[in-house]
């Protein structure tokens, strides 16, 4: 017997050897392979299912937010996040707004079936976070879960997949509303990481360090002595710290002379607080925008934008604190308008706010026109772009902006 169990022991350990060798010989699957075959699964459900409600029949009739489309749900919105395809997230949308962003059985379920849908409706509330009601009914049926002494729900996969997935984003949330209620006006994202807004204080809204002109298609770090712009930056920071200014916003977007890892050092030594941005400047003849972006769609330069706010820029971890355009002309080219929609969807996912330089006022009427259909929330003031020997009379007061500054 003992002989038996080496020799089965032997080919064991033997086919182990053997299968890892064809696996280390198999070709690897390349990235885009990959996003080839997701794409085209993702396509055929679709197509399947073109009715997000559609009533799902088994072995009896089933809502379409219960588990079985909650998890696909999960990996479409992995799937945007990647290749950020606006039907993908329409069709996500609608799923949401069908079900009204409730779970079956109501908002006291424990069933980890019920509950999937909520990790979606959460990734979604995240990409816009005026729309409370997504989450309304995933955070009242957690809190509901919380407040009882019962441990024993999860005693099968619902513990790894269809529940734990959104207990840990549903606690974070938890504990974001909790703190935005008590600090009515959220966070402020600073080169050293976020401050409450409430700190800003005295504020320079629309202040440069350093500006070079040459070109999107010249520019580069070397261009400057990063130690000498600190030293002669600095004697300045810390005059207008001393005289009582608390807050620095740094509006130079990229390929314009934004350097986040001086102005992070700039911060530090002068104990002021400042933000950079993300964006492209496309007023100047388009001078300053990269050659990409001339064929790149609004999701595909906003999904860069989104890149920078969740990973920091350029590989440095400082995050932008807000979003910088740039637009000009008579009325809005088209490569502005792109812009200008790029900003929203970005405003869109990550909450930062818009910060336009607008030539003409015109322009700034196409702009919030953009923002209204890209459903970028109202809010209650704003400001005009200043001009340059031109007066601007308007027929009636400006009383909102979406989410937008728009500054000369």
């Amino acid at each position: 017997m003992k002989k038996h169990w080496k020799l089965f022991a032997a080919i064991n350990i033997l086919g182990l050897i053997i299968l890892s060798l064809n696996v280390l010989n198999a070709q690897s699957v390349s990235k885009e392979k990959t996003m080839e075959s997701m794409v085209l699964a993702n396509k055929y459900f679709m197509e399947k299912w073109p009715d997000v409600g559609q009533i799902i029949i088994t072995d009896k009739p089933r809502p379409s937010n219960i588990w079985t489309r909650g998890v696909y749900y999960e990996g479409l919105m992995a799937l945007y996040k990647l290749k950020p395809d606006s039907s993908y997230l329409d069709y996500a949308l609608r799923w949401g707004e069908f079900h009204k962003w409730g779970l079956r059985d109501g908002i006291k379920t424990r069933n980890g079936d019920n509950q999937c849908c909520g990790q979606t409706y959460i990734d979604l509330y995240l990409m816009n976070r005026y729309k409370e009601e997504r989450i309304k009914d995933i955070k009242a049926c957690i809190d509901s879960t919380l407040v009882t002494d019962k441990i024993d729900d999860w005693n099968w996969i619902d513990a790894l997949q269809m529940r734990k997935k959104i207990f840990v984003p549903a606690l974070c949330l938890i504990v974001l509303l909790t703190r935005c209620t008590s600090e009515k006006y959220g966070i402020i994202m600073t080169v050293n990481g976020p401050i409450p807004a409430r700190e800003m204080g005295i504020t320079l809204v629309h202040e440069h360090i350093l500006v070079d002109f040459i070109g999107a298609d010249s520019i580069n770090e070397q261009r400057w002595d990063k130690t000498k712009v600190f030293e002669r930056s600095l004697p300045f920071l810390k005059q207008i710290k001393d005289l009582g200014c608390r807050t620095f916003i740094e509006c130079t977007p990229v390929y314009l002379g934004r350097d986040p890892l001086l102005l992070k050092n700039l911060s530090s030594s002068s104990g002021l607080n400042i933000l950079t941005n993300t964006g492209y400047y496309g007023a100047g003849n388009n001078k300053y925008i990269p050659g990409f972006a001339y064929n790149e769609t609004a999701d595909k330069i906003a999904f860069r934008w989104i890149m920078e706010w969740e990973n920091g820029i350029e590989g440095t971890g400082i995050r932008p604190g807000f979003i910088k355009i740039g637009v000009a002309g008579d009325s809005l080219p088209d490569l502005h308008k792109k812009l200008v929609i790029a900003a929203a969807r970005t405003h869109l996912k990550t909450g930062l706010t818009i910060a336009s330089h607008t030539g003409r006022a015109v322009l700034a009427f196409e702009e919030l026109e953009i923002l209204r259909r890209e459903g970028v929330p109202k809010h209650l003031s704003g400001f005009m772009p200043r001009q340059k020997k031109t007066r601007v009379t308007l027929s009636k007061p400006l009383k909102w902006v979406h989410g937008l500054a728009l500054m000369a």
